[in-house]
């Protein structure tokens, strides 16, 4: 019994430990989102405190003293069984202290797809079909905040949640896709496109591309994280550019461009044509989280 309290013991200790060490070097934001990292901080005294707790009883019962809730719940007597379970325990801890802690890319991108578009998501291996060009539509004369918005509201309840930031967008100049609100932005961009045609725009990313992308073209994509990585997901738009061939996958770049539109597998997307594209240092949090809150911002007054 006693080497099952040690085992469970270390066990404990071990992620507890990890924990801290996350939190130390600030690499914990690569694994759980924000909102959820009060819970795990939790998570390590709770695991601490059960580490401790089976020192204790293990020295206890050396010493020929019993702490335990009084149940009979022996531990397995099958040796393998045993080893196989504290196995599996402990290679987590050892793929996390030895592997490199490094935020999610381009070799997720290929193995989930990039999400091109909010309202209908689709796979980079989607046959590609040529687009005409587009001609940019009109820019709205002038009008007060209020009825702007009414222009935007379609009555689908998904749209209009998103007409207000859309308005806040299409009065800028360049529209600033910010960090805090990406996903937010991007799907009013993409789900008013037509209304975005020949506005200007500026967003940050890392570089993703497909072997069915022309020469000039690459994604701006960032990964989106809700809960954990596990549920981490890519988000960009497509980009157009001279010199697109000089930048490498996974390199960070800011882009300001034009919005377009692109046919992709039957899908109609936004493309942006890229007037600038420079490199960036890669920001502290490398993930972008949904911001509900955002939406609920009133339109900025000119």
């Amino acid at each position: 019994m006693a080497i099952h309290q040690l085992f469970r013991a270390l066990v404990s200790a071990g992620f507890s430990t990890y924990i801290i060490y996350l939190v130390k070097i600030d690499a914990l934001q690569y694994y759980i989102a924000p909102r959820m990292e009060i819970y795990v901080k939790l998570s390590a005294i709770v695991l601490m405190m059960f580490a401790v707790v089976q020192v204790f009883a293990m020295f206890a019962g050396a010493r020929g003293r019993r702490v335990d809730c009084g149940c009979e719940h022996p531990p397995s007597s099958s040796a393998w069984r045993n080893a196989i379970t504290y196995v599996l325990l402990f290679s987590p801890l050892a793929f996390g202290y030895f592997l490199p802690d490094l935020a999610l890319g381009s070799d997720l991108v290929d193995k989930k797809g990039i999400v091109l578009s909010r309202s209908e998501p689709v796979t980079p291996a989607a046959p590609r079909e040529a687009t005409p060009a587009r001609t940019p539509v009109s820019e709205p004369e002038p009008l007060q905040d209020e009825q702007l918005l009414q222009t935007f509201l379609t009555g689908d309840l998904y749209e209009d949640q998103y007409a207000s930031m859309a308005v806040r967008l299409i009065k800028q100049d360049p529209m600033i896709v910010r960090e805090d609100a990406y996903l937010e932005m991007i799907t009013a961009i993409d789900l008013f496109m037509n209304r975005f045609v020949g506005k200007r725009v500026q967003i940050e990313g890392f570089v993703y591309r497909t072997e069915e992308m022309a020469a000039d073209e690459f994604v701006v994509a960032r990964m989106a994280m809700d809960c954990c990585s596990a549920d981490a997901t890519p988000y960009g738009f497509l980009v157009q550019s001279q010199g697109a061939s000089r930048f490498a996958e996974d390199t960070w770049i800011r882009v300001t461009g034009t919005i377009g539109t692109a046919d992709w597998g039957g899908v109609e997307i936004v493309k942006i044509e890229a007037a600038e594209v420079a490199d960036i240092d890669s920001p502290e949090t490398p993930y972008v989280y949904p911001n509900y809150e955002a939406l609920d911002e009133p339109p900025t007054q000119e």
